[in-house]
């Protein structure tokens, strides 16, 4: 489990919790608090540190605005996710991807 903190004094903290469910592929579970309500949030795995504007290298199952939870089972085994360095990004909306309102380190 890796902390998710808020980003550009958003309010949203929470977890990001990584699964190897085996065969390649990884569960990636995220549970928020104070999400904004209503709609959805992008959520990414990018390369690089927070903040630094990496490429996206797993898109993610966008945050349920209202529960604030995702879970997302994807092809990229669990070892590439977690010995690599990678932040997740949660965004705003579809629509304002510049906007990042959490963010934590997972990985190296």
């Amino acid at each position: 489990r890796y902390p998710v903190g808020s980003f550009n004094n958003s309010g949203v903290t929470g977890s990001v919790l990584l699964s190897d469910y085996g065969n390649g592929f990884t569960v990636v579970t995220i549970a928020l608090q104070g999400t904004p309500v209503g709609g959805s949030h992008p959520a990414h795995f990018h390369a690089g540190n927070c903040g630094s504007g990496g490429d996206i290298v797993v898109p993610l199952e966008n945050v349920n605005g209202a529960s604030g939870f995702s879970t997302t089972v994807t092809p990229v085994p669990f070892d590439n996710i977690i010995s690599g360095d990678h932040y997740l990004n949660i965004h705003l909306s579809d629509q304002q991807l510049d906007v990042i309102v959490a963010c934590g380190e997972v990985g190296l």
